[in-house]
């Protein structure tokens, strides 16, 4: 540029020197009056930002454009010139004729792309001679204002971003963040160190941000982080927890994206940390920036104070189906469902003006016409006059939790493996039914699946699980709309029948055990199962929902143990037969107290000795009013009332005490068999230390009591009982397993068990002689009990036939009527005698 050094210019420290560097530059050279530069007030004005009079700095003046030279130098790409009577070509120009100004030169100063960002101009109080204005030089002139005012106005207005920027961040509590994974830099706006809690000018480092982070936290920040750089993530949004000094904790939601470094190429993670540690209502000032808007995602709504939309973001966009362009300057009423009335957003707007917010759950309908439930959150935004300008509402999707709700509404009244009612909301049921006035007679069916427990132990919980699935879906084949059904717990299931008689409902249970006395295959398994029913009627049966419910169940275990699936019905034997359980259990409560029952002992014969060895400990009740009460019914009476553990601990002493006294006789080397119930075997009820406690009370050796159980509680999941059984082992005492091979037991299972003495029950003696398979089998058992190390029992034996094969069999004991009953005490000291005078003579009683 001639005569312009540029490297002179850019030197100059200020914008201001550098402005009247320039215009001296053209004073030198054109000696004009007047030289100023000039800018647009607006599209009418310009006022001069600097003005030289004869080469001195005079005040700025100001001037409407319209009318003057200025206005043809705006206009056009280069020079304006005027080197003569330039009055008379723009006599409206009136600061001419008063500056007494003969000729003129302006340039539009020009921005990069060209915008005219201002002008140059030169007055003259003479004439011009063009010929020797060098406008190429003043043209470059020009260029160099034009770089000056657009750095200008470039940095006005980036300080006006950047100041909106700063303000946005201060009143949302946040701040923004870019990483560069590569070189590890982090640049990132001032607001972090009140964001983070952080001292300000700290330096911000990866490491300075993972240091106020919790370390527990620090796996799940990287695998965040992570998912965005190795996943290639374009957004992530997670929530942190910083550490605060002696304050404790803040929380930080950070909101980025994945992005590209223009320069580098280098992977950048853009970010926006937010404060949340104090939320106030969502959006209650306008003074969010564009980026965080769009980024929010949550639906949000912005109205005028008329309630017509002016902005929505990406999210509301989405989630309605609505562009943006459809929704701007329409009511929010586009949005209605039809769900709510009017009275609903009258009620709603009361709120709002009252208290400035409301919060609720609407229906919405999107664009294709699905209705979703949302919840909304609407805040009023007022000025500072308390007027209100705006309404902003942000909007979240609830179809998942409505759907959650409904799933837990569900399983607060139904059992999830069936889908049947659960107990509690099928008793409601009868109570609420019980309670109406038109109640019509109905049957309840009370369903058990019989051995349900061993098939529990044989096939496991998977397979019994379906099992049950199984047997709901047969029960709801079976009912229509009217009637109830549940799963009443573990195998039990419960069917209210409605407006049938008892015989009515047999047919219909009759249908359900025809489906489930079939085999069934699950998992490619084919299973045998059976249930038993039983029946009772209202208001026959019972008036009251329990005592109903209590006949049914009565009626179903007075056929649960029968071999085929049956069906019991409550009728007036059944309720004598309960009335008399209910009396026995009293009276047997208080037999137990008084020490009313008595213990009677069966001898238990060595076969190849001809001698009394052992005796087994039997316990009997005969009740004044109720005769001789058999011992089956009154043990099950004690097992289902509680009172098995007193009975046992009654049996223990009396049998102790009477072993106690055959061996002060005497008889030292007789043991004693004593019965023990599963439901003795509770953590709560210490066997070892009872029975141990018993024999040191009356003197007995740990040998010569035997603790009879039977093979369902050895073989059972009950590992409590089964650690008990060998406890007791170690301490001496002995154990006999008792009735082998009448439930779901194995010969593997023998094998697996550590018994000192193995009972081979009465039912397979009694068709000894009749059947081979008996004796196969009883043989088997004996050869593999002796080999196991154990002795064997013969129980139920009452024929000399009976006795000669089992002597054959090598069978070590043999117990029954063929030599006595049980009998008591007084009695087995006669017949100890008696056995010991005539030990090969045989004694039939």
């Amino acid at each position: 540029m001639k005569n312009v050094v540029i490297s002179d210019f850019i030197a100059l420290p200020t914008r201001e020197i550098r402005s009247q560097w320039v215009l001296e530059q053209i004073y030198q050279k054109l000696s004009p009056t007047h030289c100023f530069i000039g800018k647009f007030v607006d599209d009418n004005t310009v006022k001069s930002s600097l003005h030289l009079k004869n080469g001195q700095v005079v005040n700025n003046i100001s001037y409407p454009l319209e009318g003057t030279p200025c206005a043809e130098a705006k206009k056009i790409s280069g020079v304006c010139c005027y080197p003569i009577d330039v009055q008379r070509c723009f006599p409206e120009d009136i600061d001419l004729n008063k500056l007494a100004i003969q000729g003129y030169m302006g340039i539009a100063i020009r921005s990069f792309n060209n915008e005219v960002v201002g002008l140059l101009v030169c007055l003259f109080d003479r004439e011009l001679d063009e010929s020797q204005l060098d406008k190429q030089w003043f043209t470059d002139v020009s260029y160099l204002l034009g770089v000056e005012i657009s750095y200008e106005l470039t940095s006005k207005h980036q300080s006006a971003l950047i100041s909106k920027l700063e303000l946005g961040e201060e009143l949302a509590k946040t701040c923004i963040i870019e990483w560069n994974t590569v070189t590890d830099d982090i640049i990132h706006s001032e607001q972090i160190y009140s964001v983070l809690g952080l001292t300000p000018h700290t330096l911000v480092t990866r490491k300075k941000l993972m240091s106020i982070t919790p370390q527990r936290d620090h796996a799940y920040i990287e695998n965040e982080i992570n998912q965005v750089l190795v996943d290639g993530l374009s957004h992530f949004k997670f929530n942190i927890k910083v550490i605060n000094g002696e304050n404790g904790f803040k929380y930080v939601a950070i909101l980025g994206r994945l992005g590209i470094d223009k320069i580098t190429e280098a992977p950048i993670l853009q970010m926006v940390l937010q404060d949340i540690s104090e939320i106030y209502h969502i959006n209650q000032a306008l003074y969010l920036s564009n980026m965080m808007f769009e980024h929010t995602i949550e639906p949000v709504m912005i109205t005028d104070k008329d309630n017509r939309i002016i902005q929505v973001n990406n999210a509301f966009v989405s989630c309605s189906g609505y562009s943006i362009d459809e929704v701007i300057g329409q009511y929010p009423s586009m949005l209605n469902s039809g769900e709510h009335g009017a009275e609903f957003f009258q009620d709603m707007w009361q709120v709002l003006h009252q208290e400035g917010c409301w919060h609720g759950e609407v229906y919405n309908k999107r664009k294709s016409g699905e209705i979703v439930p949302v919840a909304v959150s609407i805040n009023e935004v007022k000025n500072e006059s308390q007027e209100i300008t705006n309404y902003i509402a942000v909007f979240k999707d609830i179809s998942v939790w409505k759907e959650t709700e409904k799933k837990l509404s569900f399983y607060a009244n139904n059992e999830p493996i069936t889908g049947l009612y659960n107990r509690r909301a099928f008793l409601q049921r009868l109570e609420q039914d019980s309670r109406e006035r038109s109640l019509q007679p109905f049957t309840i069916a009370y369903i058990d699946i019989v051995r349900f427990k061993d098939l529990n132990d044989i096939y496991g919980q998977d397979i019994c699980d379906q099992l049950l699935e199984f047997v709901g879906q047969s029960i709801k084949s079976i009912i229509e709309g009217s009637d109830l059904a549940c799963r009443y717990g573990g195998d039990e299931f419960v069917v209210k029948l409605t407006n049938l008689n008892i015989n009515q409902s047999e047919k219909i249970v009759r249908k359900l055990l025809d489906i489930c006395d079939k085999p069934i295959t699950i998992n490619h398994l084919l299973i045998d199962i059976h249930i038993c029913v039983g029946l009772a009627h209202y208001p026959e049966s019972a008036k009251k929902i329990p005592d109903l419910m209590r006949a049914a169940h009565h009626a179903m275990h007075s056929v649960k143990y029968e071999e085929l699936s049956s069906i019991g019905v409550y009728d007036a034997q059944l309720h004598q037969d309960l009335l008399r359980d209910l009396a026995l259990r009293e009276k047997l409560k208080l037999a137990i107290k008084q020490q009313e029952l008595t213990v009677y002992y069966q001898p238990i014969i060595n076969v190849r000795e001809n001698k009394i060895e052992k005796f087994e400990a039997l316990v009997r009740w005969q009740d004044e009013d109720y005769g001789f009460i058999s011992p089956d019914e009154f043990i099950a009476i004690a097992e289902k009332s509680n009172l098995i553990i007193p009975l046992g601990q009654f049996v223990l002493e009396q049998s102790c005490e009477s072993l106690a006294k055959i061996h002060s006789l005497g008889y030292g080397d007789i043991s004693i068999a004593i019965n023990r119930s599963i439901n003795e075997f509770r953590y709560d009820n210490n066997q070892v230390e009872a029975i141990s406690t018993a024999a040191a009370k009356h003197g007995l050796s740990h040998q010569h009591i035997i603790i009879e159980v039977t093979e369902s509680v050895a073989m059972s999941s009950n590992l409590h009982a089964k650690n008990v059984l060998n406890e007791l082992r170690a301490h001496h005492f002995k154990v006999s397993l008792d009735d082998f091979c009448t439930g779901y037991s194995s010969l593997s299972n023998l094998m697996d068990y550590s018994a000192d003495i193995l009972k081979i029950d009465r039912t397979f003696i009694r068709k000894l002689l009749t059947e081979d398979k008996n004796q196969i089998l009883t043989n088997t058992l004996i050869e593999l009990a002796h080999k196991l190390g154990m002795s064997v029992v013969a129980e139920g034996v009452e024929e000399q036939e009976q006795l000669d094969l089992l002597r054959k069999l090598n069978c070590d004991y043999i117990q029954g009527y063929f030599y006595s009953p049980a009998i008591p005490i007084e009695q087995c000291l006669d017949l100890l005698s008696y056995f010991d005078k005539n030990t090969r003579q045989q004694l039939t009683v």
